[in-house]
């Protein structure tokens, strides 16, 4: 949140976006609760901190209304999560009913149930920092994060962070392609058109592919470039 905006945010009726950037979540809220901001309701919350405030996290919900969200994007920036943050973490996610969009960093998604605290079938977008080029091996932390989520999921991104505005305008772009396509998500989507049986929009990095699905059986891949 820039400097400043933080006394004017209880004025901005159509507010439907907010990213705190780089202070402790914990100043933020205690900044938001002097202006008396309560109950906030927007759709796009985006977290980018350097340093992990769990005291911070859970008093998000003093200021915003959770339930309100569809779109949530939290990344821990150059810091190491303690081995007890999962389970907070948990609670809070469990609290996310109503997101429809996810942006997870890599050492959030390190705890291996995490994604268990969304209900299943319920994400739509789905993008997270591979923590490796090899594709075949994106594909298996894909299989792992989304398990849970192939009948719903509709477009999924890989790399690095982004502001949520481009994080959903993304999948409206057309990118320069240099990309093998039989790679085993699309493979088995081929094979088995039951995986994924949503999923349009497939980016990872830079490369771009749209899936075209005639029926229930086919599935046509497209690379857009």
């Amino acid at each position: 949140m820039a400097p400043g905006s933080i006394s004017n945010i209880s004025k901005l009726k159509a507010l439907k976006c907010v990213e705190i950037s780089g202070k402790k979540i914990s100043r933020v809220i205690t900044e938001l609760e002097n202006y008396g901001v309560r109950d906030l309701r927007i759709n796009e919350l985006a977290i980018r901190i350097g340093e992990y405030d769990i005291n911070g996290l859970q008093r998000l919900e003093e200021c915003f209304n959770l339930e309100s969200l569809d779109t949530f994007q939290f990344e821990t920036k150059y810091c190491k999560l303690p081995d007890t943050s999962e389970r907070d973490l948990k609670g809070f996610f469990s609290r996310l009913v109503n997101v429809k969009n996810l942006y997870l960093s890599p050492e959030i998604l390190a705890f291996a149930n995490i994604m268990g605290e969304f209900k299943p079938n319920t994400l739509e977008m789905f993008a997270f920092k591979q923590t490796s080029h090899d594709l075949d091996s994106i594909y298996h932390e894909l299989e792992k994060h989304l398990r849970n989520q192939e009948a719903s999921i509709v477009a999924i991104r890989t790399g690095g962070y982004h502001p949520l505005l481009y994080f959903k305008d993304a999948f409206e772009c057309v990118f320069e392609v240099h990309w093998k396509v039989d790679v085993d998500l699309i493979r088995y989507m081929k094979e088995n058109s039951s995986r994924y049986p949503k999923l349009k929009h497939l980016i990872i990095g830079n490369n771009y592919c749209f899936i075209e699905r005639y029926g229930k059986e086919v599935v046509n891949i497209k690379r857009l470039g």
